[in-house]
């Protein structure tokens, strides 16, 4: 009778120890908010639970065909090191009980290398157990005593399990969930940063900012130059790595053509890298001595995702992203964001190179519409500014031009309607023809009306030209007599020395819109330090909001200048005028272009 009052009591009092490693179980299960805090919560009240020795869980890969450790307890450090990932077959016990979703046992070593030859050399137990964790892994326990495992064993154990398995989903899926959103919101922010900017260097260096640590511990931006591959950005979520990364790539700089480079080869494929975990096959691949590989080990790569920047069907670089530091691995999901992410950044870089080369185009066009220097006249001040509108992307058709001739020289200044080549062809046009008919023509008025014939004749259709054109004599006085005539174009303004302001020019008809023109030519004298300032409507057109220069803008520029200001200070004034009205960039082209015999020296004007 005390016999079995003892067992009885040590019955409930186990049926008590194990109801209340239970309860820790569960309460510690429903606390976990990550992945790992469920996996480590099963391990370890998990094993009080099941009374076991070791444990080992082991989760489905992505695509199924490969398990990967994910916790271990009981075992020796090189077993989690030998079986990081193994292989998803019948030929190992846990496989077999995740894909049957039937507890798998093993009685001792002889009958584990029997059934399982593959798993001879592995820690051994008296007794082993492996129970499925729903589809996606399972959980093997070992026990070091010999140990019998009945039906309502077995069922408590599959329950607890399974217990355990809608934990750990249920963290990954709030994890994934966590995941998306920041993959979109990464997404999200590159796209706004490749549109604040068309600078792809400065550009590709906040992006690698936000992918850190949003997406990876490190991340490398390398880009093909026309000198090369350049590691464009580094930034790692521990800066004192940064060094350690820069060195490696100095000592080892990533290059297309080497067999041995992880991004070598994704550049020569064109297609995205996922090295998850990476292992020491993985690194020996891709290091090309024993130095290089002591130095990649030191780095302690864990996951690795490479994918090419890629843009119309030309590869332009790379973006490495690494976990290092975290615990974290890349899957499938991680390759797709960062696939995207590296689509959005190849067409910045592309966008930026196509405007770039753009630029330059219309910079060199430009510059072959206007003199490449303005010419030395003895006894004459000449100045000229040229500022083009917006970034400079397409050929303005504002144009200026100064040149001697026997005893005299002309001063024109125009304007062609419209942007771009058919703008560029037409300016050239205006610019060549006034010059060759100067040579010819008796008066500006007749320069211009030849000037009209010509853009009639050669001009596309909706296009026209405002011009005016001085011809200017130096006089005995030290002076300057001009003859000036416009042709639609904005009248001038002449500076007296005393500061009073006059208009240059009568208004003119428009070029290039009809044969018949009414052009008038007008004659003023320049006595020294007065200047004529000559501008296109990008001068009077500046706009802010509903502000506008305007012609009494312009004026009360030149008027503050002072008298005995020289051409280049109140051509500089003007300039600075247009630039000061607005925070923005001008909407048109300026031209500017001041002219004037200079003050006499104050002695000899006395005399």
């Amino acid at each position: 009778m005390t016999a079995h009052t003892d067992q009885t009591r040590s019955d409930i009092a186990w049926l008590g120890s194990r109801l209340q490693h239970l309860q820790t179980l569960s309460a510690t299960l429903a606390g976990a908010r990550t992945e790992q805090e469920a996996i480590e919560a099963t391990l370890n009240p998990g094993l009080d639970v099941f009374e076991a020795d070791q444990a080992v869980i082991a989760m489905l890969d992505e695509s199924g065909t490969e398990f990967r450790i994910a916790a271990v307890r009981g075992y020796p450090d090189q077993v989690e090191a030998d079986w990081a990932m193994f292989p998803n077959t019948d030929e190992y016990p846990l496989s077999a009980a995740v894909r049957t979703r039937q507890p798998v046992i093993v009685n001792g070593p002889e009958e584990l290398i029997r059934r399982y030859p593959k798993l001879e050399g592995t820690g051994r137990s008296a007794a082993l157990v492996c129970l499925p964790m729903g589809d996606f892994g399972g959980i093997a326990l070992g026990y070091d005593r010999e140990k019998m495992f009945d039906d309502a064993e077995l069922e408590f154990m599959t329950a607890v399990v399974r217990q355990c398995s809608e934990a750990i989903r249920r963290t990954a899926f709030d994890a994934e969930r966590g995941r998306r959103a920041e993959r979109l919101a990464l997404l999200a922010e590159a796209g706004a940063a490749f549109a604040r900017s068309l600078d792809y260097r400065t550009t590709l260096g906040e992006v690698a900012n936000l992918a850190v640590p949003a997406m990876a511990d490190c991340c490398i931006v390398d880009v093909l130059e026309p000198t090369g591959l350049h590691q464009l950005a580094t930034v790692h979520v521990e800066p004192g790595k940064i060094a350690r990364v820069a060195e490696l790539e100095t000592s080892y700089p990533a290059d297309p053509a080497e067999p041995h480079s992880a991004v070598g080869g994704v550049l020569r494929s064109g297609e995205a890298l996922l090295v998850s975990p990476v292992t020491e096959e993985f690194v020996r691949s891709v290091t090309r001595d024993e130095a290089h590989r002591e130095a990649v080990h030191a780095l302690g790569m864990r996951s690795l995702i490479i994918v090419p920047l890629v843009a119309r069907g030309r590869t332009l670089g790379a973006i490495t992203l690494i976990y290092d530091t975290s615990s974290r691995l890349y899957d499938e999901h991680d390759l797709a964001t960062a696939a995207s992410l590296a689509d959005r950044a190849a067409l910045a870089i592309d966008n930026a190179r196509l405007h770039q080369a753009q630029t330059e185009i219309a910079r060199t066009l430009q510059h072959g519409l206007l003199p490449d220097a303005l010419p030395a006249i003895p006894g004459v001040e000449i100045t000229a500014r040229y500022l083009a509108a917006g970034e400079g992307l397409e050929v303005g058709g504002d144009f200026y031009d100064v040149w001697p001739m026997d005893g005299s020289f002309g001063v024109a200044i125009g304007d062609v309607s419209g942007k771009g080549a058919r703008a560029a062809a037409m300016t050239s046009l205006a610019r060549h023809t006034v010059r060759v008919a100067s040579l010819h023509e008796p008066t500006p008025s007749r320069v211009l009306r030849v000037l009209n014939s010509e853009i009639l004749q050669h001009r596309p259709p909706d296009m026209f030209c405002t011009a005016a054109y001085a011809h200017a004599v130096p006089s005995a006085d030290g002076g300057i007599d001009v003859t000036i005539a416009l042709g639609g174009h904005p009248p001038g303004v002449i500076v007296r020395h005393d500061g009073v302001l006059e208009q240059a020019g009568e208004l003119g008809t428009l070029l290039g819109v009809r044969e018949d023109v009414t052009l008038t030519d007008a004659d003023f004298h320049l006595a020294p330090g007065e200047v004529l300032v000559l501008c296109t409507d990008g001068v009077i057109e500046r706009r802010d909001g509903g502000r506008m220069l305007g012609e009494e803008g312009l004026a009360e520029v030149l008027a503050g200048v002072g008298s005995g200001a020289t051409a280049e200070s109140i051509a500089i004034a003007v300039e600075r005028a247009v630039m000061e009205f607005a925070s923005a960039a001008p909407e048109d082209d300026v031209a500017i272009v001041v002219v004037g015999p200079p003050a006499m020296p104050r002695d000899y004007a006395d005399a």
